[in-house]
């Protein structure tokens, strides 16, 4: 039987994608200002200090421990499918600052339809390449993001490589969505226990972010892309979420390409369920994972 904790994740959950049920789809509009009237998934955690900042020309959010451990930084690259916003990260980027006793920067991204591909990798490369600016070491920056956003990462680190630009320390991938084309078996398989995402509601949004753009586009679905040279690689993912596949498949090969790769698949967590810590015991304790793996 699901604990008291996860059963408040699935009712946040139930009630906030409830019009995916029934009728027809929500626009984008309506999707955003749902999310937004929503409550916080958690709270932020004490002791962190919360700003906006410009880097590379991009509006980002900031979350800074008390009393930081590292002159690192963590680049948080947020997910919401591409077309939502930064809103309900907070507790989320307050947490990973605490983790890994570093600073955390969350570019707010341009979003599709209104920005499609490669509006949202542009503006994840301008803000790594403003930190480098402010004189940070590669070797200090971890690039991380969570669903959308952890594709996203991926996408950054290959596009880095292939314009050979420096790489960060790792990369930290949380229920990516690496494969817009959405055909790993789990879309299917994992449907009935995933509350979360709909593989039609995926390529919707797909659809959206990509414009003109073909779906198998590495820039877009790194899953298809070469992984060769990465630096290190931390994926997690639930085992009831339908974009698994999507996790496996890419460390997977990642592994075959050399890349030093960690796989953490955690038993009955959903899609998402990192945005719920503290209230969920499993999103803190894989938090606290990310925070040992960026230190090292």
């Amino acid at each position: 039987m699901a604990s008291p904790e996860f059963q408040q994740v699935l009712k946040y959950f139930s009630e906030t994608f409830a019009d995916q049920e029934a009728g027809p789809p929500p626009s984008i509009q309506d999707v955003r200002a749902a999310m937004k009237g929503r409550p916080k998934p958690a709270p932020n955690p004490e002791n962190v200090k919360y700003g906006n900042e410009t880097v590379g020309g991009v509006t980002c959010r900031i979350a800074t421990p008390n009393e930081p451990s590292t002159s690192s930084k963590l680049l948080f690259l947020h997910g919401g499918g591409y077309v939502i916003g930064i809103d309900m990260h907070d507790g989320l980027l307050g947490h990973l600052a605490l983790s890994a006793g570093a600073e955390v920067v969350a570019p707010d991204y341009r979003l599709a339809p209104e920005n499609p591909y490669p509006a949202a990798l542009d503006d994840a490369l301008s803000a790594y390449e403003g930190l480098l600016a402010k004189g940070v070491a590669p070797d200090d920056i971890a690039v991380g993001g969570d669903s959308s956003g952890g594709g996203l990462t991926l996408a950054l680190l290959m596009r880095l490589r292939d314009e050979n630009k420096p790489l960060p320390r790792c990369g930290v991938l949380l229920s990516p969505w690496t494969d817009l084309t959405c055909s790993g078996a789990s879309y299917e398989t994992k449907a009935d226990v995933d509350p979360v995402v709909r593989k039609e509601m995926l390529l919707a949004w797909g659809a959206m972010y990509l414009g003109e753009t073909e779906p198998k586009t590495v820039g877009a679905s790194p899953i298809f892309g070469n992984y060769a040279g990465l630096p290190p690689l931390l994926f997690q993912a639930g085992d009831h979420e339908t974009m698994l596949d999507d996790s496996r498949d890419a460390a997977s090969r990642a592994e075959a390409a050399g890349v030093e790769t960690i796989l953490e698949v955690w038993p009955e967590m959903i899609h998402g369920w990192h945005i719920f810590v503290p209230l969920l015991p499993e999103a803190k304790d894989a938090v606290d994972r990310i925070g040992d793996f960026i230190r090292g």
